[in-house]
């Protein structure tokens, strides 16, 4: 059993799976990237999790179709979904979901870090 707690990152971009590691690690998370739907999948069945952050717009699917592939494996975890662009309807497609925050870009480390401590309540 892991001492940190978890945190998934899935984005399809390098630069922003960084960034969200770096934002993570004054936390003393420990950090799982997918770029992926499969591989966020994979990550959601083999270990449990105690957040995830979603990009939006993952290789052309959006973040809630994704969601709707993790919410079983995940159950109440919470997740935090950002974009550079969120319509009134998906946001009430994440709202439906059980999500609370949508963090808009360009992101920065202390709003993640804020945003991640508010959701894991430390």
């Amino acid at each position: 059993m892991s001492l940190y707690k978890r945190l998934l990152v899935v984005d399809d971009d390098p630069t922003t799976l960084l960034l969200l590691e770096l934002a993570a690690r004054p936390l003393d998370l420990e950090v799982t990237k997918a770029g992926d739907v499969n591989r966020a999948v994979d990550a959601v069945r083999s270990q449990a999790y105690d957040l995830v952050v979603l990009d939006h717009d993952l290789n052309g699917v959006p973040g809630f179709e994704v969601l709707d592939y993790l919410r079983k494996p995940l159950g109440g975890v919470p997740v935090l979904v950002f974009s550079g662009h969120v319509t009134d309807e998906d946001r009430a497609q994440y709202r439906r979901r059980g999500v609370t925050t949508i963090l808009e870009k360009p992101l920065s480390r202390d709003v993640l870090g804020f945003a991640m401590r508010r959701a894991l309540k430390i």
